[in-house]
C-alpha cells in the first residue's frame, strides 16, 4: 500500500516538474559519439551512401575513371558571436573525395565535369580558375555546388610538374580528433597515381548527417 502510494506520488511530482519546465534536457551528443557511437551509425552510413551515389554519377557522366577515392567523416564546431554566426554548434558530414586525372585539353574536360555536376546541383561559388592551373603549387579552388540542403560539392584543380607529393593538399589529416578516415591512401601513393597524367582534379562530395542549430 505504501509502495503504491509512493509510486503515485513520484509520478505526480515528475509530471509537475515537466509541466513547470524543470526537468533537465538531455545533454547534446559529443563529437566522439557522433563520429563513433552506434546511435548515429545509421545516419553516418546513409550520408556516406548519398555522397557515393552523387560522386559515382558525376564520374560516369564525365567519361573519366576514378584514380583515387578517399572517404572520411568529420565534425566541426561552428562560430557564433557578434561577427560570425554559422547557425550551428556542431555539424557532421560524410565526405567522398574523388580524384580524376586526364591528358589533352584542360578546359574541354573541365567543362564535361562541371556540366555533369550541374545536372544535379546548383553552382554556389565560382573559384579563381586561371583559367588553367599551370603555376600554383597547391590545388586551385574551383566552383562549388549545392545539391540539396544536406549535400554539397567542392572542386579543386592542379597540374603535374608544379604541384608534388609534398603538398599538404594530399594529406587527409587523419590524426585530427574530429576526423575519421574510412578509406585513405598516403600522399606519395596518391601523387604517384595522379602523376601519370597531366591534369587532375579533386571533387569532394559532403553529405551532412547531423546539425545542432544555434539561434541568435
Amino acid at each position: 500500500m505504501q509502495a503504491h502510494f509512493a509510486g503515485r506520488l513520484m509520478g505526480s511530482l515528475v509530471g509537475l516538474l515537466v509541466l513547470a519546465g524543470c526537468v533537465p534536457t538531455p545533454a547534446p551528443p559529443t563529437i566522439t559519439e557522433l563520429l563513433d557511437g552506434p546511435k548515429f551509425a545509421t545516419q553516418r552510413e546513409a550520408a556516406a551512401a548519398k555522397a557515393d551515389a552523387l560522386a559515382e554519377k558525376v564520374v560516369q557522366r564525365s567519361g573519366l575513371a576514378e584514380v583515387v577515392v578517399l572517404k572520411t567523416t568529420w565534425c566541426g564546431e561552428g562560430q557564433n558571436n557578434a561577427k560570425v554566426h554559422d547557425g550551428y554548434r556542431i555539424r557532421c558530414s560524410a565526405t567522398r573525395s574523388t580524384y580524376l586525372a586526364w591528358d589533352g585539353a584542360f578546359l574541354s574536360q573541365q567543362g564535361k565535369i562541371l556540366g555533369a555536376l550541374a545536372e544535379d546541383c546548383v553552382r554556389t561559388l565560382s573559384g579563381p580558375l586561371d583559367p588553367v592551373p599551370h603555376s600554383s603549387q597547391h590545388f586551385l579552388d574551383g566552383p562549388n555546388y549545392a545539391c540539396d540542403s544536406n549535400l554539397s560539392v567542392v572542386t579543386s584543380w592542379a597540374t603535374v610538374g608544379v604541384i608534388d607529393s609534398t603538398s599538404s593538399d594530399f594529406d587527409p589529416h587523419c590524426e585530427h580528433s574530429s576526423l575519421r578516415c574510412q578509406q585513405v591512401e598516403t600522399p606519395d601513393l596518391i601523387f604517384k597515381k595522379l602523376s601519370k597524367h597531366k591534369w587532375f582534379m579533386r571533387m569532394s562530395v559532403q553529405s551532412v548527417y547531423y546539425t545542432e542549430t544555434v539561434n541568435r
